[in-house]
């Protein structure tokens, strides 16, 4: 009769040993595997943000100061422009003397301000809620492509009715006549943007967003409302660029709160031709095992240093403008 014979105890602990270690392998992969998917997608997450914010301020920069038939003619109430009752509720009011929604029609001749940029604090543009101290406020008032039609015609829309001479707001609520009551007068959407940092609460994170104010028409009227637009921005940074010697070309960049309201508005011999347009984006979550002591530099800031464990991407570009602040009479 054969005897079978089972493993010994020194084989069972080898092998068991083996396993063990081979277990640990497999666990240490999987978990740098995991750590690696993680960082992928918040890189891509990052890449997406800052990309799609750098886009939406940077061409709606590209068109500052369109004003259609009307562009590098300023907007003078009671010389070449009609408010026809027009009130904006909720309006955000920029620095300067005339820096509404629409021009004041008591304001100096000329001084009616199409860019604008800020720092925000206590007091800057009350119409704000919760913008984050200390970031950058961006203000744009322009016309919107194409021209409307009887068949686009939007009711909550603000246009302006112009020629080369004239121009008209006319609230979308009122149907457009066509043709239009002045000669040539052409139909566009009149725009105005104000951009902002503010801390979001979502679930149990705190987020930063970037957002807009925006001019909009309903059953109360026209007025400024809010709108968030990508999550994740933590900063947004704008250094212009000031032309002195009237060849459209920047002499030297500056940040909004080094730049005079002559140099917005050109009345000192010299105007805002250029952007430098800097974003920081921030993942919505923390990643413990990302040591994130880095510094990051947006322009002529101070350098931020957060020293956390949140992943950050910081991209920029100059933009120029096609359509510099028109040159206007002193104030």
């Amino acid at each position: 009769m054969s005897k079978e014979r089972g493993f010994s105890l020194i084989e069972l602990m080898v092998a068991m040993t083996l396993g063990l270690v081979m277990a640990a392998a497999i666990s240490a992969v999987f978990v740098a595997s995991k750590r690696g998917v993680r960082s992928t997608e918040q890189v891509g997450e990052l890449q997406e943000n800052a990309s799609f914010a750098l886009r939406l301020i940077g061409e709606d920069l590209r068109q500052a100061n369109h004003l259609g038939p009307m562009t590098g003619t300023p907007l003078v109430v009671g010389l070449n422009t009609e408010l026809s009752g027009v009130v904006v509720g909720s309006d955000c009011l920029g620095g300067g003397v005339n820096n509404g929604t629409l021009p004041r029609d008591t304001a100096p001749a000329g001084s009616f301000q199409m860019l604008w940029g800020g720092i925000a604090a206590d007091g800057v543009m009350g119409c704000l809620s919760g913008a984050v101290a200390g970031t950058d406020i961006l203000q744009i008032k322009r016309l919107a492509g194409p021209m409307a039609t009887a068949a686009t015609w939007r009711s909550d829309r603000l246009y302006m009715l112009a020629n080369p001479n004239r121009a008209r707001f006319w609230p979308g609520t009122t149907a457009g006549q066509f043709p239009p009551p002045i000669n040539n007068g052409e139909y566009w959407p009149y725009l105005h943007h104000v951009y902002y940092i503010a801390n979001e609460t979502r679930g149990s994170l705190t987020v930063p967003v970037l957002k807009r104010r925006f001019l909009t028409i309903d059953a109360t009227g026209p007025h400024m409302a809010d709108e968030a637009l990508v999550e994740g921005i933590e900063r947004f940074h704008v250094m212009y660029g000031i032309d002195t010697d009237q060849d459209a070309m920047a002499n030297f960049y500056a940040s909004a709160d080094a730049i005079a309201d002559a140099d917005w508005i050109g009345t000192a011999g010299q105007k805002v031709v250029s952007a430098r347009l800097y974003i920081l984006a921030r993942t919505l979550t923390a990643d413990r095992d990302f040591d994130g002591n880095f510094s990051y530099q947006l322009g002529d800031q101070a350098a931020y240093a957060p020293n956390d464990h949140f992943r950050r991407l910081l991209l920029q570009t100059t933009i120029t403008l096609p359509n510099p602040q028109y040159q206007q009479i002193s104030l």
